[in-house]
């Protein structure tokens, strides 16, 4: 992109509307959110948390959430790994429960990035 490219854009930016730009600034967040969900869920991190609920007797998100005193909805999340809108008492609940640290539960695995050999 050249600059006269690059400086057109960015007055036409400038001169959204406010709408115009909560639309565009909601759909970049939602972009920005589904890569760091894809980079968390399935590239780096592994979630250990339904094989140690497993250890404890907890053999599914409903369990597990009686356990912790937390909603379905988050015992669901916990489950299967989607911590984006997870509390950090809700962390501690799980150490206290599986008596561990969040490093136990929630591994981070660099060598799942695509080019690591």
């Amino acid at each position: 992109m050249s600059y006269a490219h690059a400086d057109e854009w960015f007055w036409k930016l400038i001169n959204q509307t406010e709408s115009e730009l909560d639309i565009l600034f909601s759909l970049f967040l939602d972009v920005i959110i589904g890569l760091c969900k894809y980079l968390i869920e399935v590239m780096m991190f592994k979630n250990k948390i339904p094989d140690l609920s497993q250890k404890k007797d907890l053999m599914n998100a409903f369990q597990l959430g009686k356990a912790l005193g937390v909603s379905p909805t988050t015992a669901s999340r916990l489950w299967n790994g989607d911590f984006g809108k997870v509390g950090i008492d809700t962390l501690h609940r799980l150490c206290d429960l599986f008596e561990c640290q969040i490093s136990d539960y929630l591994h981070y695995d660099g060598d799942s990035l695509p080019g690591k050999t």
